[in-house]
């Protein structure tokens, strides 16, 4: 017979263990406490977190009683671990109904299995519930932020893509293939920060200026580029924002969007990457609330977030809004304190 490992005389693995396997009963001393009542008690804040969801999810108010209930009952035959409850709920939310997550958990928490077992089982549950999606033609863009490399995706007859394969295997192929279009002359707002104009004009390298379209070219590049007759460049102050544009013939069109847009190339809510000639212009102190309709009063932004922006000032915030700091435009959240830096912008 092999040797087997004794924890006679190890209380703290045998505590531990103990309070793995009673989970049920930790869930439900847990119910009514959140997570910062959890961690002020001396419990590790990702652990809190966890069970003071799982806690809401099996003890907590549900349309899905009898479900929840059958779960619990499952999960305390089964002597299921707080592991295994993880395992099973980070499944059941990529169901695509509250039903269908409700009936996931109050079926796998029938089953006697440890975590990995588990782990398997729900993830083949849960295909079984989200049939892969059959693929749409068309050709699909993927912006990542400033200076990854962005991806192109193609989907088509397979004669049509085989024949693209063939003609453009390698990303060199691919350049070449499209040379017309990739190397196109600048029809969008190049911007260019104060402090890099000059090394802009000497055609510098290791400078990078960005477009609106949301690419972004060195500033040999640019200087290479001839500037089509509806190309654009704004001058951006570091602090002040945006100084002036200049437009290569007569008349200025669109000019307040443009230097809006130059400001902020992409839409300037954190973590999107919405390029600015896809936004909407955005007034940060409504129009409708006395705001200005000038380069200080406004930004670009997806529509998305020019959609959840909180217009009305004198109500209680729900989403958030845009405002002007020192330096730029961000997205402020209802439950942060305003910016020490905030930039007045309004009324009228």
């Amino acid at each position: 017979m092999g040797w087997r490992p004794s924890i006679e005389g190890m209380e703290h693995i045998r505590a531990y263990i103990a309070a793995l396997n009673s989970a049920m009963d930790i869930l439900a001393e847990a119910a009514d406490m959140p997570a910062s009542e959890l961690t002020a008690v001396g419990m590790p804040d990702a652990a809190a977190e966890s069970i003071a969801h799982l806690s809401q999810i099996y003890f907590g108010p549900t349309s899905f009683t009898r479900r929840q209930r059958r779960a619990v009952e499952g999960a305390r035959r089964n002597g299921h671990s707080l592991p295994t409850l993880e395992v099973i709920e980070k499944h059941a939310r990529r169901a695509p109904t509250q039903a269908r997550a409700w009936a996931l958990r109050a079926e796998l928490a029938q089953v006697s299995a440890d975590t990995q077992a588990m782990d398997k089982l729900a993830r083949k549950k849960v295909r079984a519930l989200r049939p892969p999606r059959e693929p749409k033609p068309g050709v699909r863009l993927r912006r990542r932020a400033a200076g990854k490399p962005w991806t192109l995706t193609i989907t088509g007859s397979s004669s049509l893509v085989a024949e693209l394969h063939n003609q453009a295997g390698t990303l060199a192929d691919v350049a070449d293939l499209f040379h017309s279009a990739a190397t196109s002359t600048v029809r969008t707002n190049v911007v260019i920060p104060l402090d890099k104009l000059s090394a802009v004009v000497q055609g510098d390298k290791d400078v990078t200026v960005t477009m609106t379209n949301g690419a972004q070219i060195s500033g040999a590049e640019l200087a290479q580029r001839a500037m089509a007759e509806e190309g654009f460049i704004t001058l951006i102050h570091p602090v002040e924002g945006p100084v002036n544009l200049y437009r290569m013939r007569r008349g200025a069109t669109w000019k307040q969007f443009m230097m809006a847009a130059a400001e902020n190339p992409i839409c300037p809510a954190r973590g999107c990457h919405r390029p600015a000639d896809e936004c909407q212009v955005h007034h940060i102190y409504s129009w409708a609330g006395g705001g200005w309709t000038n380069a200080k009063n406004l930004t670009v932004a997806c529509p998305h977030h020019n959609g959840r922006n909180d217009d009305d000032r004198a109500a209680r915030p729900r989403n958030g809004r845009f405002e002007r700091v020192h330096g730029g435009v961000r997205w402020v959240n209802p439950w942060q304190p305003p910016p020490p830096d905030l930039v007045d912008t309004g009324p009228r």
